[in-house]
């Protein structure tokens, strides 16, 4: 069955929250884009994000293997760093704000019953790291959107792969191939929105996308902050 944040779970962000919130008062934020002091993201570079003006579909809905696929923004300037800061720099306070700015530009035609569910890391990932920046995005849209949270191991990445990054075309998928198993009966006939940062190739969201379509899942639809551009072998841009 779908289900929202578990009380537990519910808790543990309240309590994250007046950490933060306390850390941010001793020691005043600044903005991951350009260094001001005020806020991890402040508005002018929020307002610096570029919109990509087909939404990142053109080209990626086929790879996917989802039903529907959208990216808000170009990879690039201000949002880059914000997106680099959240996943790398433990500012886990720019999920909000980054996941408010997807909201603001993607207008789904999904059920408001669907399923946000982040793309998963591996448990040795998730602990070297300390939390899943994609599941800290789909947290806040939740609220923000009022749609369902999956519950936390559903989807999971049944092995460790390799970074995406420095990977060519080719290699992309193969690194992810069968990388992920969706709980039998969970996503039954249910529409599910998978949520990631960046999507370059979108070899990620298909392998999700093979995974949860295993699993009855009956439209997947795959949504990201931003997408990159990678050279093919062939020369051509995805």
């Amino acid at each position: 069955m779908p289900i929202h944040v578990s009380g537990f779970q519910q808790f543990i962000e309240q309590a994250r929250w007046w950490t933060d919130a306390a850390v941010d008062l001793l020691f005043p934020p600044r903005c991951a884009g350009c260094g001001r002091v005020g806020a991890h993201l402040c508005p002018r570079c929020r307002e610096s994000f570029v919109p990509l003006v087909d939404n990142g579909a053109d080209g990626l809905q086929a790879v996917s293997g989802c039903d529907q696929i959208a990216c808000a923004y170009v990879y690039e300037g201000a949002l880059r760093l914000a997106i680099h800061a959240l996943k790398y720099k433990h500012v886990r306070q720019l999920a909000e704000p980054l996941a408010q700015a997807l909201a603001d530009r993607i207008r789904l035609n999904v059920d408001a019953g669907s399923l946000l569910c982040p793309v998963p890391m591996h448990e040795i990932r998730r602990r070297e790291r300390g939390y899943n920046h994609a599941e800290l995005l789909a947290t806040s849209l939740s609220r923000i959107w009022d749609n369902p949270l999956v519950q936390s191991g559903v989807l999971r990445r049944s092995r460790v792969t390799s970074t995406q990054v420095g990977l060519d075309y080719a290699s992309r998928y193969e690194n992810v191939s069968g990388a992920f198993e969706a709980q039998s009966g969970y996503f039954q006939g249910k529409s599910v929105i998978v949520v990631d940062d960046v999507i370059t190739t979108g070899a990620t969201m298909q392998a999700c996308a093979k995974a949860l379509k295993a699993a009855g899942a009956a439209r997947i639809t795959g949504i990201a902050l931003a997408r990159t551009v990678l050279m093919q072998p062939n020369g051509c841009l995805q």
